[in-house]
């Protein structure tokens, strides 16, 4: 399956023309991640942790619609490998209906209820008020980024990819210079600190849907699908299209909460437990970067190619982007292994803090192929195949058997450091690891969703 892979045109066109563009969107994800960390590091560790924790709710939140529009994806990729315009249109459809709804409870949420949720996961006073100050204002992007995320999802499964990528840099770019405006009062504006970085996302989040609906629409690609008669939708299509969505989603779910658990106890050790988790959480998106870039990459490659019926070359795909993902993963690794205690010395932090911040960064740093590995399996080959229910089990109910009982006994028995902690919870991606690859070798995840006779296209 290796022998002939830089050779293979079709492959590596596709993995740069789809991996690159996402990978390079979520490094500038990361990197505004990074700099507003930084920004609001130089207001102190209560700071960093209002804002990072007020982030665990839009985290919950992102990993609910992903899960809703991660099927969609699975759906729209098959059907590109056939050309069914209508089948896309109807996947577009359904997915703004529950993603719409997902992000409008936790906007609610955000809006109305922000301290309870944030009681979660501390008792400090002073970074819930400023935590909830910060998710009053960002809570109506929690509906804006789920429309988003469907538009740019279904984008991405039909190699369309540049306009998301050229929103992302403007946005970013955009979303640094009004937070650096609105955290230090520069420029005439008032000195707002943690309601500034607030402010800053919301505006941007607000415009990014706004550009990007307009061109889509205007353009007329294939996923403007016509927002008329949703009720035409047909209950057949409907049922097949939860048969593999519910697993997903529940499985997001499931993952993102057993995240948010594992956070809140790193963050029940110490406000300083709670901003190194943050710091490293920051660097490692940046690594992370490329697994995301792969893995959606494969995705797409391997989804097609089963909708066109050839699953040998799915299979050929998967094995390739798998290699090149822990390959790269480990190499940017070991870099920033390297560079820890120097990230680190950036932020205006206790020493205490610096220390946790800087050991940690290293364990994440030499357990990143591990996690990038598992996002291949999961995001770029297993669920692609239509095989939602086993990514279910393994992904999302493993972490909570291993990953949450391992941070609960670390913090709360063993009495460890974070960063021991932290290395504990790691284990259980070696074990996924394992499941996932026998999985593979049985051949039992390729389903062709596109010969099922009730998801084959319908009037829209």
């Amino acid at each position: 399956m290796l022998k002939g892979m830089f050779r293979d045109r079709e492959f590596l066109n596709g993995i740069l023309k789809i991996g690159v563009p996402v990978a390079l969107q979520q490094l500038l994800y990361a990197a505004f991640g990074l700099l507003d960390t930084f920004m609001m590091g130089q207001m102190g560790e209560q700071a960093i942790a209002a804002v990072a924790l007020a982030n665990q709710i839009t985290f919950v939140c992102n990993m609910a619609t992903f899960g809703i529009v991660n099927a969609a994806s699975i759906f729209a990729a098959q059907y590109w490998g056939v050309k069914d315009i209508k089948g896309i249109h109807k996947v577009v459809k359904l997915t703004l209906l529950l993603a719409g709804g997902v992000g409008l409870l936790f906007a609610a949420i955000g809006a109305f209820f922000p301290e309870a949720a944030l009681k979660f996961y501390t008792d400090d006073a002073e970074v819930i008020r400023l935590g909830a100050q910060y998710l009053r204002l960002i809570a109506i992007t929690y509906l804006t980024g789920a429309i988003y995320n469907v538009f740019v999802t279904i984008m991405r499964s039909t190699r369309q990819v540049m306009l998301p990528t050229a929103i992302s840099v403007v946005s970013v770019a955009l979303n640094m210079l009004l937070n650096y405006i609105f955290i230090f009062g520069k420029f005439g504006a008032p000195m707002m600190g943690v309601r500034g970085a607030g402010l800053g996302t919301m505006i941007v989040r607000i415009l990014q849907v706004v550009v990007l609906l307009t061109i889509i629409y205007w353009k007329k690609i294939p996923a403007a699908a016509p927002l008329r008669r949703f009720g035409e939708i047909k209950g057949a299509f409907i049922s097949a299209y939860f048969k593999t969505a519910a697993p997903v989603l529940l499985n997001e779910v499931l993952w993102s909460l057993a995240v948010t658990t594992i956070n809140s106890i790193y963050a029940h050790i110490s406000t300083e437990a709670a901003a190194a988790i943050n710091i490293t959480s920051t660097i490692e998106q940046l690594i992370f970067v490329v697994g995301i870039g792969m893995g959606n990459a494969a995705a797409t490659l391997v989804g097609n190619a089963i909708g066109a019926g050839e699953e040998q070359k799915a299979r050929v795909y998967g094995v390739r982007s798998l290699v090149l993902s822990i390959s790269i993963t480990l190499l940017v690794g070991l870099t920033i292994f390297s560079l820890a205690p120097w990230i680190v010395s950036l932020y205006n932090i206790t020493d205490n803090t610096r220390l946790l911040a800087m050991r940690t960064m290293r364990i994440m740093s030499l357990m990143m192929w591990n996690r990038a590995t598992m996002v291949m399996w999961v995001v770029g080959i297993l669920r692609p195949g239509g095989d939602t229910r086993f990514t279910m089990f393994v992904d999302g109910f493993f972490i909570w058997i291993i990953g949450v009982t391992a941070a609960y006994l670390g913090a709360n028995v063993l009495a460890l450091p974070v960063y021991w902690v932290y290395l504990m919870v790691t284990s259980e991606e070696l074990i996924k690891n394992i499941a996932c690859y026998f999985r593979f070798r049985s051949g039992k995840w390729i389903n062709n969703l596109t010969r099922n006779e009730e998801t084959v296209a319908e009037p829209v």
